[in-house]
């Protein structure tokens, strides 16, 4: 992609104010990234001048998208100004009818004659003329052709991806792994307790001792200590701890009959022993599984005069193809069926197999179905929020949504001939502009807005967890 068709591609979109320049490079959103100073393929002068810079043509664009009515002094002393050069007057009406899209082409592009290096093949043909021993006497008196060519690399080098950009994966959540690492360093950090030392043998802690009595006793206290002695005696039995086995009966158990079995009256009147409660609790079954993940919903807005409603969400959400609110309602009418206020979707864009969307233009009533909510498409109102609830979202019902765009991704789609709304630009939400005449970009918006959702839920492991998307 050339830096000419790049800005092109951009002006047509509506994106302009996504080229950003950033040091000595100018950057189209996250799609393209070139040099201030690189040559474009469109020449000045109705084609018998230089080829124009990007920084300049991209100073001009925004010039004219800034201030259309302004005349040509005003821009060349503010392109003197920022050192950006200036486009003739000449060249732009031409340039702009091309860059807009108007016209497919014109005569005055010329593609720069430059090799896979960056440098003109004129240049490196006359290089190759030149006498080797030369070369080598440059390389020796100072290396200045190894420098030259270093520091040109590094000059047209092109970044592109940064740390940030490689860790966002959009078909992949790595929500799980994260839970398992927190589990993991959880445990790691509690206090380990010390094995006791091998050799040395682990003795029951001494009992004091109980005094003979004249009268032959009922069995209940020796009943209630047996496990005890069982537990505390075990290491001296051989009996690993936590091993399922018999208990052992203490010594002068064995010597009374009423000790070892409990009586048929104490049995009636209901009293379980300690031995038979610990039993039933080792041996019940314990049932623990995965929750199911919920199906994540996009709110639409439920006016008519939106650009998007529930007459035509599902074939853009679904398909990529945008239809007017007004078809989708007599293509509907014509198939005899009415407005529904919730619907499913199967996302196929962006994934390999399909992922069930609801969507609705009703807000939920309640938290647990909010949690389910990922996307918010804006209608460009503010009392569109104004129902919504105020322990979810403080501040919704005077205007104020910090909150409810932190936890939901907010979405604004509108033409590109439209001018975003005052609020809208106040809020924090993600702008998908159509073209009203052209089709073509339909399917690229309905990417742009999964991958922001994507990148959204990656932000917040938590909802993502807990949902299929």
């Amino acid at each position: 992609m050339d830096p000419l068709s790049a800005l092109r591609e951009f002006m047509i979109a509506g994106r302009l104010d996504e080229v950003v320049t950033t040091g000595d490079r100018i950057q189209f959103a996250d799609k393209y990234s070139f040099g201030k100073r690189a040559p474009t393929s469109y020449q000045g002068n109705k084609g018998t001048g230089e080829l124009y810079l990007l920084e300049t043509l991209v100073f001009w664009a925004k010039w004219e998208q800034q201030y259309p009515k302004q005349g040509f002094a005003p821009y060349f002393q503010a392109a003197r100004k920022q050192q950006a050069g200036n486009v003739t007057v000449a060249d732009r009406q031409d340039l702009k009818a091309f860059l807009t899209g108007a016209i497919q082409t014109s005569q005055y592009i010329r593609q720069p004659e430059i090799n896979l290096a960056g440098l003109p093949l004129q240049q490196q043909a006359d290089d190759a003329l030149q006498d080797s021993s030369a070369k080598r006497k440059r390389v020796e008196d100072g290396g200045t052709e190894e420098e030259g060519m270093l520091s040109f690399t590094r000059r047209t080098e092109r970044k592109l991806r940064d740390r940030n950009s490689q860790l966002v994966v959009p078909n992949k959540s790595f929500a799980r792994v994260r839970a398992i690492c927190e589990q993991q360093l959880h445990l790691m950090r509690q206090p380990q307790q010390k094995p006791s030392h091998p050799h040395k043998p682990v003795t029951a802690p001494a009992r004091p001792a109980v005094p003979q009595s004249l009268v032959k006793p009922s069995g209940r206290l020796e009943r209630e200590v047996a496990p005890d002695l069982g537990l505390a005696g075990a290491a001296q039995l051989g009996i690993k701890l936590g091993s399922q086995s018999k208990p052992v009966a203490a010594p002068h158990a064995a010597q009374t009959p009423s000790a070892s079995k409990p009586s048929s009256s104490h049995r009636s009147q209901g009293h379980p022993s300690t031995s038979g409660r610990s039993h039933q609790q080792a041996t019940a079954p314990t049932h623990k599984g995965k929750p199911p993940k919920g199906t994540p919903i996009i709110l639409v807005p439920p006016g008519e005069t939106a650009t998007i409603t529930m007459w035509n969400a599902k074939i853009f959400l679904e398909q990529g193809q945008y239809q007017t609110v007004e078809t989708s309602r007599q293509e509907a009418a014509a198939a005899g069926k009415g407005k529904a206020s919730k619907d499913r979707i199967h996302r196929t864009i962006g994934r390999q197999r399909p992922i069930r969307y609801e969507i609705t233009d009703r807000a939920p009533t309640d938290k647990a179905t909010w949690d389910r909510v990922v996307a918010l498409f804006c209608l460009g109102k503010a009392w569109q929020f104004k129902a919504y609830p105020k322990a979810l979202f403080p501040g919704c019902d005077v205007g104020d949504t910090v909150s409810l765009f932190t936890r939901v991704l907010g979405v604004y789609l509108h033409m590109t001939d439209e001018e975003v709304p005052a609020d809208v630009k106040k809020w924090n939400v993600k702008l998908l502009r159509l073209n009203r005449h052209n089709r073509h970009t339909d399917m690229a918006e309905a990417g742009h807005f999964y991958s922001e959702l994507d990148k959204h839920l990656n932000a917040h492991p938590v909802k993502a967890a807990s949902l299929a998307f």
